[in-house]
C-alpha cells in the first residue's frame, strides 16, 4: 500500500500541493484528474521519490520517502513512466532496454529473457535492432511503458500514457493497464482523459493543488448528482407537477417538450411507482431512459466549486 500524509511542496512562493492525505491500494487503478498547474506531476514526483516533500511524506509498504538510505528499496518496487519519456534515440529498442535493465541492477541473462518476452508482448521484437528515432510515436510510447515495466515493478507509475497516441495504440495501452492489475501490480495514472479514467480506474482523486475528492468514479457520480430519470409521455398536456413533486422520493421535477425529467432517489425502486401514478391518470408512458453523467461532468463540477471556494 502506498500512503500520503500530509504533503506538501512549496516552490518559493508557489504551493506545488498542500496538505495531501489518502492511499493507494495494492491491485488497484489510480487515477490523479486535474487541470494544468494542479500539481499531479509534482505529487507523482513526490510520491516516487524524485523530488522531496516542503511537509509531510510518502509511504510504499511501509517504507517512507523521506528515509534516503531507503529510497534504492522504494525504486526496486516502482517504475516510473515520466509525461515527456526521453530514450536514447540513435540507439536500438534492444540497446535501450539492456542500458536500463542494467541501471535497475538486472542480471545479463534477466534482461535477455525478460526483453524479448516484453517486446514480443509489445509487438517490437522485430524492431529490435532498429534506431528508437525511426520509431512512430506508438511505437516509443510502447517502448517507454515497456521499460518502465522491465525490472517487473510492483507499482507503475504513468504520466499522461495515452497523450498523443492513434487509437490503436491507445488502445494497447490501455489493454495492458488493466492486465497490469489482473497480475495484481498497483497501477497509479496521472491523466487528462477523463474518459479513459472513467472507464479503467477504480478510484480517481481530483486535486488542484489539495485533495478536492476522491472515490470510485460511480460514486463520485452519485455524490455530485442526483440520479436523473426521463420518462416520455404519448401527451403531456394536463400533467400536474406539483402532485409528482410532492412525492417523498421526487428531489426535482420538470417537463423537456414531451417528457418528464425527473430527480429521485433511487430509479430502481420509485419508477415503478411513478409509472402507476402517470398509467393511473390516464398518460401513456412510451419509454424511460436515466440521464448517465460522464467523470467529465463530475470533474468539471468539482474544480469549478473549488475555484468558487465551495470546497
Amino acid at each position: 500500500m502506498i500512503r500520503v500524509s500530509g504533503l506538501t511542496r512549496v516552490y518559493g512562493n508557489t504551493v506545488g500541493v498542500e496538505d495531501l492525505n489518502f492511499e493507494i491500494r495494492d491491485a488497484e487503478i489510480f487515477a490523479l484528474l486535474g487541470p494544468n498547474g494542479s500539481g499531479k506531476t509534482t505529487t507523482l514526483r513526490l510520491m516516487t521519490g524524485m523530488i522531496s516533500p516542503t511537509n509531510g511524506y510518502v509511504s510504499v509498504d511501509d517504507i517512507r520517502t523521506d528515509q534516503l538510505q531507503r529510497l534504492p528499496e522504494i525504486h526496486r518496487k516502482i517504475g516510473i513512466l515520466p509525461e515527456v519519456p526521453g530514450h536514447y534515440e540513435n540507439l536500438s529498442a534492444y540497446r535501450n532496454l539492456q542500458f536500463f535493465g542494467r541501471m535497475y541492477g538486472m542480471s545479463d541473462r534477466a534482461i535477455e529473457s525478460r526483453t524479448k518476452d516484453l517486446m514480443i508482448e509489445f509487438e517490437l521484437w522485430d524492431k529490435r535492432e532498429s534506431a528508437v528515432a525511426t520509431f512512430s510515436k506508438g511505437m516509443k510510447q510502447k517502448l517507454a511503458i515497456l521499460r518502465t515495466v522491465m525490472h517487473d515493478p510492483k507499482y507503475v507509475f504513468l504520466d499522461e500514457p495515452l497523450s498523443g497516441l492513434d487509437p490503436e495504440s491507445s488502445k494497447f495501452v490501455r489493454d495492458y493497464m488493466k492486465s497490469l492489475k489482473e497480475n495484481g501490480k498497483t497501477v497509479i495514472l496521472s491523466t487528462h482523459d477523463l474518459d479513459d479514467a472513467d472507464k479503467l480506474s477504480d478510484r480517481v482523486a481530483v486535486v488542484r493543488n489539495r485533495l478536492l475528492a476522491i472515490d470510485s468514479p460511480s460514486a463520485l457520480k452519485a455524490q455530485v448528482f442526483k440520479r436523473t430519470v426521463v420518462f416520455h409521455i404519448e401527451n403531456i398536456q394536463g400533467l400536474d407537477l406539483k402532485e409528482i413533486g410532492a412525492m417523498p422520493f421526487v428531489n426535482s421535477v420538470k417537463i423537456s417538450k414531451d417528457s418528464i425529467v425527473m430527480e429521485v432517489e433511487s430509479p430502481e425502486k420509485n419508477n415503478p411507482d411513478i409509472t402507476a401514478y402517470l398509467v393511473g391518470k390516464g398518460f401513456r408512458v412510451q419509454f424511460i431512459g436515466e440521464i448517465r453523467r460522464s467523470l467529465e461532468d463530475v470533474y468539471l463540477s468539482i474544480v469549478e466549486k473549488s475555484k468558487e471556494g465551495k470546497l
